[in-house]
């Protein structure tokens, strides 16, 4: 049974502004799909723009700010509920329309979801003989491998790795005045891996 998951009710803050701006870029593109969503797409943006805000003002942790910030977020969780009864009854059923509206659909029996590949790895090397390896968190991703090496050209066989369950490691103890060369392997259900770009730093 083609059903859309309510992934936007749990989670991190941050997966809602994703999940809410996935549903009005595929509603925009799809309009003649759906031509009335209830509520409309500009009304899901101001809702989106606003609960943005105040995600970035609670910040700093003040209680009100940070009040504020749940309102908001209930406000958006409630409207893309809303949204979600919308596409079911225009859609009614049809797997293809259900996931051109932007939302998640629950996975088939046995259907094993695809990592989406990771497209930049950013490393910060301001502390001496340390890296911070950070990513894009990978949905359906069960751990990530950060590995390093010093091989000239990035492309040895000896990476060191270390394996982690978040999408940012910090590297200890690596020789300064060296170049290294690192990557990312975020590993899914199935034995699926997707590798992120290599980037090459010098140790301070």
């Amino acid at each position: 049974m083609n059903t859309i998951v309510s992934s936007f009710n749990y989670g991190r803050d941050g997966d809602l502004v994703n999940d809410s701006g996935k549903v009005i870029q595929d509603l925009t593109k799809n309009v003649a799909l759906f031509p009335d969503p209830n509520p409309t797409v500009a009304e899901l943006i101001k809702a989106t723009e606003e609960y943005k805000v105040a995600l970035y003002n609670a910040k700093g942790k003040d209680t009100v700010l940070v009040s504020i910030k749940n309102d908001k977020r209930a406000v958006l969780r409630a409207m893309l509920a809303q949204e979600a009864e919308y596409v079911k009854s225009v859609a009614n059923g049809d797997r293809t329309m259900l996931l051109a509206s932007g939302f998640t659909l629950a996975r088939s029996k046995g259907e094993v979801a695809t990592l989406k590949p990771i497209e930049k790895l950013m490393v910060n090397t301001e502390t001496p003989e340390q890296a911070v390896l950070r990513v894009t968190r990978v949905k359906g991703a069960k751990a990530y491998v950060y590995q390093y090496t010093t091989s000239a050209d990035g492309s040895g066989s000896q990476w060191v790795s270390k394996t982690v369950t978040e999408p940012l490691c910090v590297l200890s103890g690596l020789q300064p005045g060296v170049k290294h060369s690192f990557r990312v392997i975020a590993i899914g259900p199935g034995d699926q891996a997707v590798y992120s770009p290599i980037v090459s730093r010098f140790i301070q």
